[in-house]
């Protein structure tokens, strides 16, 4: 890879504030302008590297290379989550900077940098490759820290590809993404309690307040709710032997979510030998004047499924009298071990990197969820720090060369059989 022409290219990417503005929505940018913009450089940059390109009415673009109808998909983001906290930044969130190794900047880890590491790899893998028995594909979509559209749009209108992956996950192997699901669950607000917390998707509840008074959590992705402080368990913590605590929707936090994120001793815990245990993440209480609203994140493996978690929420409705409508979910995904894809894959890791891979699972949620055999592989490394979501994301130059390495090898190996 040549390396200074691979970071100009991701300085432009990054240079695109690629967030979700419907305000500047138009007919080939459903998205917004910023959106549109990244997608516009992607494309230049793939068609200067010699790849041909489509544009799937500004929901989603793509780079291919070869034209045989068995495909080799590769599916990444262009766009990024809001910058809420500038002061937390070091630079411009926008300006690819560099301290030393590490690359700072939005999206440089989600997913820009990794997309653009495997736009790259694509490139030499197929000139190496001998005979090449699929074409390659690098999709990138528009809507993936949002609606996900992007993909449902792209797969009205192309067909599956015939294995895959994305570059937007962990290595070694993301083999089990858990099934996410939403709920937020109504309570009549007989009492008049005045509940105020941020209600922010995929976050554990970090600021809360209680007629006027402040609990502070840590600000943690509500897939990982075991590794920080909820300011809701903070609130439970402080009713306790009080009359409040009597309330529906205090009884049923703390008959089953109080310090309980994986749900023990409930119908809902379930475990699966190779996808761990589901989890559940208070994200925000809120009320107005005629109800309390507790919005809770459940991650869940194979071992259990939507239905049944639904059915459970059934009985729990009957005991603490609330309504709950869905407002988020997604399938699980779970390929086996023993696949063709997760062997190659293996492969290609062990080479580079001279070192075991294993298979895990995740309870975030990447782009291979969408397609009919792929899984999340790369770009970050166990122990990188990389910051999705958070101020001053980054990704290591090494990291970056390392899973070049390791695509260029992947690509390789599923393009020749």
């Amino acid at each position: 890879m040549n390396e200074k022409e691979f970071l100009d290219d991701l300085t432009k990417l990054i240079a695109q504030r690629s967030i979700r503005d419907l305000s500047t929505r138009t007919a080939n940018a459903p998205f917004g302008k910023g959106i549109r913009n990244a997608m516009d450089t992607y494309l230049e940059i793939a068609e200067r590297l010699g790849f041909k390109t489509g544009d799937v009415d500004g929901y989603a673009v793509y780079a291919q290379l070869g034209d045989n109808e068995r495909e080799l998909g590769i599916l990444g983001h262009l766009d990024v989550v809001e910058v809420t906290d500038l002061k937390a930044w070091r630079h411009d969130p926008f300006q690819l900077s560099r301290e030393g190794d590490l690359l700072i900047a939005r999206g440089v880890n989600d997913d820009k940098g990794p997309l653009l590491c495997a736009l790259y790899a694509a490139k030499e893998a197929y000139d190496r490759a001998q005979e090449p028995k699929r074409s390659v594909r690098i999709i990138a979509g528009g809507a993936e820290e949002t609606t996900w559209e992007c993909m449902e749009y792209y797969f009205q209108h192309h067909a599956q590809p015939e294995l895959g992956f994305s570059p937007d996950g962990n290595f070694p192997i993301v083999n089990g993404e858990k099934g996410i699901i939403c709920f937020s669950l109504k309570f009549k607000n007989e009492v008049h309690d005045k509940i105020s917390s941020t209600p922010i998707v995929n976050y554990i509840c970090h600021d809360l307040k209680f007629n006027n008074k402040s609990y502070t959590g840590d600000k943690i992705l509500s897939r990982n709710p075991q590794r920080g402080d909820n300011s809701i368990d903070k609130l439970l913590d402080d009713l306790d032997g009080q009359a409040i605590a009597e309330r529906a929707w205090a009884k049923l936090i703390r008959d089953f979510f109080y310090h309980n994120p994986y749900l023990n001793n409930t119908k809902f815990h379930s475990e699966h030998f190779a996808m761990g245990k589901l989890s559940a993440c208070l994200m925000s209480l809120n009320s107005d004047e005629d109800q309390v609203i507790l919005n809770v994140d459940f991650r869940y493996p194979i071992s259990t499924n939507k239905q049944e978690i639904i059915g459970n929420l059934e009985v729990m409705k009957s005991l603490y009298d609330f309504e709950y409508e869905v407002i988020r979910e997604k399938q699980p995904l779970y390929v086996a071990e023993e696949s063709e894809l997760i062997q190659k894959l293996k492969t290609a890791y062990e080479t580079v990197m001279k070192q075991k891979a294993d298979v895990l699972t995740k309870g975030g949620a990447s782009y291979a969820r969408v397609m009919d055999c792929g899984v999340a592989f790369g770009a970050s490394f166990p122990w990188d720090d990389p910051k999705p979501h958070m101020p001053n994301e980054q990704m290591s130059i090494d990291s970056l060369r390392k899973a070049y390495a390791i695509y260029v090898e992947a690509i390789r190996l599923l393009l020749e059989i």
